[in-house]
């Protein structure tokens, strides 16, 4: 193998749609390709397009560990492709121990933080006068009270930030409330699953209504 087949694609997350879709690109224009997964189970670790799958919770510290030791085998700086927003999280947080063995191609620090926390980008969101659902931020009890006083219902409960114990717990991002009796039990039954959860008001419509804009810029 050539030196320049050395220099590999990191696909973090290869068992999720998004990373088995960025690992067959990269194949496709020749690039060797490295991926990581949490679960080796998955349907798309069977893909014969990484030279290798390594395992590792791609939604803890363990996966800067699992990136560490890998870079220290590898004959040249790799590029980091983290494919799925926790991932994401780790490796702005992880920049310095990882900067020798990997390219790290994300924005600055504070801009991946306001986008990745949910309380955070819709504090934001508001201050810029967009047009964003009722949230309501929930840390105890008393804020879920407060919040099913105030809800234009239906509703849906998700973590402000996905985490392992979330994971442990559900495949589902979110849960759907139709009206305060069911939003209050619902926040008793998940509240241990996540530090901070968040409720919003649902927007009625159908996929119809749903508009996405994915872009990347340069520095």
């Amino acid at each position: 193998m050539s030196k320049q087949k050395q220099k590999y694609a990191i696909v973090i997350g290869i068992d999720t749609m998004q990373g088995l879709q960025t690992a067959r690109i990269l194949a496709g224009h020749d690039i060797p390709v490295i991926g990581i997964a949490s679960n080796l189970r998955h349907h798309a670790c069977r893909t014969n397009v990484c030279e290798k799958i390594l395992q590792a919770d791609t939604n803890d510290e363990s996966l800067i560990q699992t990136l560490i030791s890998l870079g220290t085998a590898l004959t040249a700086k790799a590029v980091l492709y983290p494919c799925h927003d926790q991932c994401v999280w780790l490796i702005s947080c992880n920049r310095a121990a990882l900067t020798d063995w990997y390219f790290i191609m994300l924005a600055e620090a504070d801009k991946i933080e306001t986008l990745i926390d949910k309380d955070t980008f819709y504090t934001f969101a508001d201050e810029l006068g967009l047009a964003v659902p009722q949230t309501f931020v929930l840390r105890c009890q008393d804020d879920a009270d407060a919040a099913a006083q105030k809800l234009k219902f239906p509703c849906v409960v998700k973590p402000v930030r996905k985490s392992t114990q979330w994971n442990s717990q559900t495949m589902s991002k979110a849960f759907r409330a139709e009206d305060s009796e069911e939003f209050l039990a619902t926040y008793r039954n998940i509240k241990g699953w996540a530090p901070e959860l968040m409720v919003q008001q649902w927007i009625v419509g159908t996929d119809a209504d749903l508009y996405s804009c994915n872009c990347y810029f340069d520095r």
